[in-house]
């Protein structure tokens, strides 16, 4: 009896390291492959630190205009295209990081669509 209970909560421990083990990997992939943002094809004024001019960005086609303070690493804007963007984002340091910059590092992964806006 004491041997089958030992199986049974051997069978357990590793059901439960494999379901941990593949979710962490899915994490992984996400943060690998990168998030989409769509990028508006014109900048709008806003206010920061100081006054500046702001991407307007979406994580979905359908999802409402958000302003965008930050960078995005490697993206080259220009004005007048819709852009479809993958994205990584990276936390930054807390212990070497400037107040006044994003507490997250934009990174351009790749650039999915590039279209004029008419």
């Amino acid at each position: 009896m004491a041997s089958k209970l030992f199986n049974f909560r051997g069978i357990g421990l590793l059901a439960v390291l494999l379901v941990v083990t593949s979710c962490k990997s899915s994490n992984s992939e996400t943060e690998a492959s990168g998030i989409t943002y769509w990028i508006n094809s014109s900048k709008v004024p806003c206010e920061g630190v100081a006054p500046m001019d702001c991407l307007e960005v979406r994580q979905s086609e359908s999802a409402d205009w958000q302003l965008f303070y930050s960078e995005i690493e490697g993206f080259d804007y220009q004005p007048g295209y819709l852009y479809r963007i993958k994205v990584r984002e990276e936390k930054r340091d807390p212990e070497n990081m400037p107040a006044d910059i994003s507490s997250v590092r934009y990174i351009l992964v790749a650039v999915e669509e590039k279209i004029p806006d008419l």
